[in-house]
């Protein structure tokens, strides 16, 4: 019990943090969206965007962004704190095509309720020298079965510090399995830390 409570107090610490100020929410829907509707016509669930890469673009840090069930085929770049919300992964998907399916560049991060596949690249969602990331209720399959490529190591998320450290990182109810390594590489489901350097890595709950 006293595990949990633990873990749920940090959650909601961390989530504050994500959500701070005043936060708005924007709609994204890949069947009825348009990336040609204005922001203020987004933050309304009839007049959506269509694409998850240009909400990001287009919200602020601390906003919200509500993502509709349907297959988004991006790959996607989160360089602003916000949270990404899907309508739960059983009906929304984010397929990507090689590389890195969600990059994380910035702290204060939530990713929550898709399933995310990446068949010809190499990560589900990776983050490197950023702090308060949440990730739940996703399912990440399907990464690097096609990959060609003959060097490094795939992952289904992958937290790491090269040069700063890294906290409050929340990684819970997640469904991670099919993580392939390629042409002889190897592979990791869920993978935090591996430093060069003196940096720290604390306050990770798996």
């Amino acid at each position: 019990m006293k595990k949990i409570l633990t873990l749920a107090a940090f959650l909601i610490l961390v989530l504050a943090s994500i959500s701070y100020g005043t936060a708005t929410t924007y709609y994204v829907n890949s069947a009825t969206g348009s990336d040609a509707n204005t922001a203020l016509q987004a933050q309304s669930a009839s007049t959506p965007w269509a694409t998850i890469g240009h909400a990001i673009s287009n919200v602020s840090p601390g906003d919200i962004i509500n993502v509709e069930s349907g297959t988004y085929a991006e790959n996607i770049t989160i360089n602003k704190s916000l949270t990404l919300q899907g309508s739960g992964a059983a009906t929304t998907t984010i397929s990507a095509t090689g590389g890195t399916a969600v990059t994380i560049t910035a702290d204060e991060v939530g990713i929550d309720g898709f399933t995310i596949t990446n068949p010809t690249g190499k990560n589900g969602i990776y983050a490197q020298n950023h702090s308060d990331i949440v990730i739940t209720n996703n399912i990440i399959t399907d990464i690097g079965s096609s990959d060609v490529s003959g060097s490094g190591t795939n992952y289904g998320i992958g937290i790491a510090s090269t040069s700063a450290d890294v906290n409050n990182i929340i990684i819970d109810g997640n469904n991670v399995n099919h993580i392939i390594g390629g042409n002889f590489k190897s592979a990791n489901g869920i993978v935090v830390g591996f430093s060069t350097g003196n940096n720290l890595i604390t306050s990770v709950f798996i």
